[in-house]
């Protein structure tokens, strides 16, 4: 049974939590397609204080990325974070970086150092992103207390810019960053278009590109890296609402793939509508901890491990809300019991049989695990054979000796068929010889035979009787 309950909560979004839990709004999970565990192993970093002074030269990070598993391959990026005086380290503090690739069913173990060029404390922070730069995995490390490792030339210099710096939400913005190196060292440039929306890189190289979803303030982070030192900079775009924009209502209803499986269910958004005619994008949380995040196709199929009540939530967005509408519906799903084919059973009542006597086969016996309905066939193996029956018991004679191979079929109400065979011997009355002898000998009538069986009864009465014995 699937029940659809359309509502429009505004900016609270809920996922699958229950109702003891719809006064703590939940984030809005990420896309992981691809990747069915999370391939980076536990990170333990080991403090390198060779001379014991308690500062470390640097952070050794033993790692192994598994990612045999997955479809999909994976950037591990490891970044050393300074708190530069303050209690909180954030990206802006990042002195050394490195990055690492692992391409879908490899796996790659080895050991990154990060150093720092400053005395402070530091933190370790690993990210796992995905080909889209979605952070799939971000363990924590650790704090040390570091020490300065001096580096090679100078830092390359970097300039930001966005234009436009204010947009109306839905407009796109280009963002430039104007970097230059005097020692001449190739340069690597790393965008973070957003630093709020879970998204680690974007995008490389010297400009990117984005269409900021929402009112409010944004704030995109650039780094840049000679191989030696690390410079960060942000540059802040303000993105004003579209007061003329109406949010698009969401509409979500859900149906069973098959009938006998209501585990496995297609969800459709396509009743979904923007006023202003704008295309839209539809993402879903089923319930059970799995989602699938933005996309422009309506349509969805899952399906759920067990059976149970879930609550799956669609939200829908245009080119320039980020929260939109959803819908909520309720989904209950029952257990699917794997049809299993019958059990046939078979019994004949004359084994051997004569010909023209009607002999019994009754497949009464036979069972279906399922519980459903039996239907029953037989193949005589003298050609003739029945036709479909709920009836297990039937009936035949055969015309001739010999012996037989009879077949029986069993099939279930989803079609699911059992057969079994029988082999049954068929012979004449007497001594199984029912051919004429070669000499031409004489087998009399039983008619006949009676008669004569008569007549000498008769002659031995006669003999018997007193007026004979007188006369003699």
């Amino acid at each position: 049974m699937v029940e659809t309950h359309a509502s429009d909560y505004g900016d609270h979004f809920f996922l699958g939590q229950s109702d003891e839990e719809e006064d703590n709004p939940s984030f809005w999970p990420l896309d992981v397609h691809g990747y069915l565990e999370g391939p980076l192993q536990d990170v333990v970093g080991v403090a390198d204080d060779a001379d014991g002074d308690g500062l470390a030269e640097g952070v050794d990070l033993p790692f192994n990325v598994d990612n045999i598993n997955n479809t999909s391959p994976v950037t591990v990026v490891f970044d050393l974070v300074v708190h530069d005086g303050s209690r909180a380290g954030t990206i802006d503090g990042l002195v050394d970086r490195r990055i690492i690739s692992v391409q879908a069913g490899e796996s790659l173990s080895g050991t990154v150092t990060l150093t720092s060029p400053v005395v402070d404390l530091a933190e370790v922070i690993v990210s796992v992103i995905t080909g889209d730069g979605t952070v799939l995995q971000e363990p924590y490390v650790g704090s040390y207390m570091v020490n300065a490792t001096p580096r090679e030339g100078t830092p390359p210099s970097l300039e930001l810019s966005a234009l436009p710096f204010e947009v109306t939400e839905g407009e796109e913005v280009t963002l430039t960053a104007l970097v230059d190196d005097a020692d001449e060292d190739e340069l690597t440039v790393w965008w973070d278009v957003d630093d709020g929306d879970g998204v680690g890189i974007d995008v490389t190289g010297t400009t990117a590109t984005s269409i900021y979803r929402g009112a409010g303030n944004r704030s995109a982070v650039c780094i840049v890296s000679d191989g030696h030192w690390i410079v960060v900079g942000r540059v802040d775009v303000t993105v004003l609402a579209d007061v003329d924009n109406h949010q698009p209502v969401a509409d979500l209803t859900a149906v069973a793939r098959d009938p006998a499986d209501t585990l496995t269910l297609t969800f459709d958004a396509s009743g979904s509508e923007d006023t202003d005619g704008d295309p839209m994008e539809y993402a879903i949380d089923f319930g059970d901890g799995s989602w699938r995040s933005w996309r422009s196709d309506p349509t969805f199929d899952h399906t759920y491990g067990e059976a149970g009540t879930y609550r799956a939530i669609l939200r829908v967005r245009d080119h320039t809300r980020f929260d939109g509408s959803y819908s909520v519906l309720s989904v209950d799903t029952e257990a699917v019991v794997p049809n299993a084919p019958p059990v046939a059973r078979l019994e004949v009542d004359a084994d051997p049989a004569a010909p023209f006597r009607d002999i019994t086969a009754n497949a009464s016996l036979s069972t279906d695990p399922n519980g459903g309905v039996l239907e029953y066939r037989f193949d005589w193996g003298d050609g003739e054979v029945t036709q479909w029956s709920q009836d297990p018991v039937a009936t035949h004679a055969y015309d001739e000796p010999g012996d037989y191979i009879i077949t029986l079929t069993v099939r279930d109400d989803h079609g699911a068929e059992k057969d079994l065979t029988s082999t049954l011997e068929v012979v004449s009355d007497g001594d199984g010889d029912d051919d004429d002898d070669d000499d031409g000998g004489f087998i009399p009538h039983p008619g006949l035979a009676f008669a004569l069986a008569a007549l000498i009864v008769v002659g031995l009465l006669s003999l018997m009787s007193p007026d004979r014995r007188k006369g003699a």
